[in-house]
């Protein structure tokens, strides 16, 4: 039976494109399953794409300040609230989370939250005054949206366990749904628009880090590891080079300059920014996309490479490591500079039949399990699954529900 579901996105501000893409992508995703879905937003422009494709996009106004308190949105979703099966919430750190517990609590048509990797802990032991100024809110703005929803998303079981650890005031039905990205089409060669540009990487060995202006990306690290790397002649700075892209152009005069300082030369490329069929190529060219962040929930980047057939070397500290590992499309190791030169280490070491082999796998890993369709489909499964289920209080004490997931 089709259903019909509401999405909430607040795209106007930055902090919240990335849960609209995820908007964008689920929403498709379920159209295309049969089932009729409409997006409400805080913002005159954003998901245009999807508006173009059909799908109905309820424009509300931006809302008071950087928060966006909107009695508006509570009343609309009130008043409209019966038209749909579910209310889907993307993000909890705007009046979005909050307004909807507000519109339907008392209502008859369940509403989850999607958290988007906002209940990290990382910020709570690198940015001590950032997380004590969350607790000014959370008691009464996240925290009874949490534990009155039908169910809180999370896309995998690491990202699920390290949320219990960011507030001790945390309660929550919490349930694990895959997530995707759309699929890059395979070619025979990736030799197009990225080696047009940078002529000069042509016939080298070329191992990928996309990267931005986080310091939780690893760019200081991931060149200590190259550096010990260097020292004992298991980096050939004259065949194989890394390519550092995406960084804005501060992080990337910072990892030119300490590149330089320790001597890598040529081995260490920062490409900047590219665009989509730019980084397509340069996932395909590349032996291997590096991860090395110390906190990661999202999987774009990493299911990006997977399906166009390239092993993902990656920290313990992006969530889904375990989910790459497991498939045999990838190798993990500890974040720091030791850790990673241990990671490139053992991929270097490899017997060539052994790298081809993962390359398969990372392929066969996209597909079962971060493909568009299979995201879609466990999203929605999950919806059908939980919206009939009985959500009882919290208030007396009992441990948290035993976490869900679907196959």
């Amino acid at each position: 039976m089709p259903l019909k579901i509401l999405h909430v996105s607040r795209t106007a501000e930055a902090d919240a494109q990335r849960s609209a893409e995820s908007v964008l992508r689920l929403a498709s995703g379920q159209r295309e399953l049969g089932h009729h879905v409409e997006v409400i937003t805080f913002s005159q422009d954003g998901l245009a794409e999807l508006e173009a494709s059909g799908t109905m996009v309820h424009r509300l106004p931006r809302g008071l300040g950087s928060y966006g308190l909107s009695r508006t949105f509570v009343r609309w979703l009130r008043v409209h609230a019966s038209r749909y099966d579910c209310v889907v919430v993307h993000g909890i750190w705007s009046f979005s989370a909050l307004g909807t517990w507000w519109a339907l609590r008392d209502s008859t048509t369940p509403f989850f939250i999607f958290t988007h990797g906002n209940l990290e802990p990382w910020f709570k032991l690198h940015r001590p005054l950032r997380h004590m100024a969350s607790w000014l809110y959370w008691p009464w703005g996240v925290y009874p949206a949490l534990r009155d929803a039908h169910s809180v998303f999370f896309v995998c079981d690491n990202e699920r366990q390290r949320a219990r650890e960011t507030f001790w005031l945390y309660d929550c039905h919490e349930f694990v749904v895959r997530t995707g990205v759309p699929e890059i089409p395979l070619k025979p060669t990736f030799s197009g628009p990225f080696l047009a540009k940078h002529p000069g990487l042509r016939g080298r060995r070329l191992f990928l880090h996309i990267a931005d202006h986080e310091p939780r990306h690893g760019i200081r690290a991931l060149l200590g590891a190259l550096d010990s790397l260097a020292r004992v002649g298991s980096w050939d700075k004259a065949s194989m080079t890394l390519v550092i892209a995406g960084t804005p152009p501060a992080a990337t005069r910072d990892a030119a300059m300490r590149s330089e300082r320790l001597g890598l030369g040529q081995s260490v490329f920062c490409a900047g920014p590219l665009s989509d069929d730019e980084r397509h190529d340069a996932l395909g060219l590349s032996e291997a996309m590096l991860r090395p962040s110390s906190s990661e929930i999202s999987a774009n980047r990493v299911a990006e490479s997977l399906s166009v057939g390239t092993p993902v070397l990656l920290s313990k500290g992006v969530s889904i490591w375990k989910d790459v590992v497991n498939s045999g499309a990838g190798l993990a190791d500890d974040e720091d500079a030791e850790g990673l030169a241990k990671l490139l280490g053992r991929w270097l070491a490899l017997p060539d039949a052994e790298r081809e082999s993962m390359r398969e796998l990372a392929r066969r890993c996209y597909e079962e399990r971060f493909s568009m369709e299979g995201a879609a489909q466990s999203f929605t499964s999950a919806i059908y699954l939980l919206i009939g289920v009985h959500r009882d209080g919290r208030w007396d004490g009992k441990p948290l529900k035993p976490a869900s997931e679907l196959p």
